[in-house]
């Protein structure tokens, strides 16, 4: 399968019974009816990852951008957990 698009072709074809996938990605498939959740598996490890060179956390500027990007990032996530109709 390799891909979302290739999970599909093989659910269509009978070659998979099911799949395991990122729900946001699966969600317009879900909302089309396309495909049917049913059920979740929340992983280990963060859904969000910010990485950064080293070096730009060696100004004062470079700490403060990651510091924005880091904001953003969580009030973005916080948008999730009362979006209505979320899947949960």
């Amino acid at each position: 399968m390799g891909t979302l698009q290739g999970a599909r072709e093989a659910l269509r074809a009978g070659k998979a019974e099911g799949l395991l996938w990122e729900t946001s990605a699966a969600r317009p498939l879900v909302d089309s009816g396309e495909l049917r959740r049913v059920g979740e598996c929340a992983p280990p490890w963060p859904s969000f990852v910010l990485a950064a060179r080293a070096g730009l956390l060696q100004s004062q500027a470079g700490v403060e951008t990651v510091s924005r990007v880091l904001d953003a990032m969580r009030a973005a996530c916080a948008k999730f957990h009362t979006w209505p109709g979320r899947f949960s």
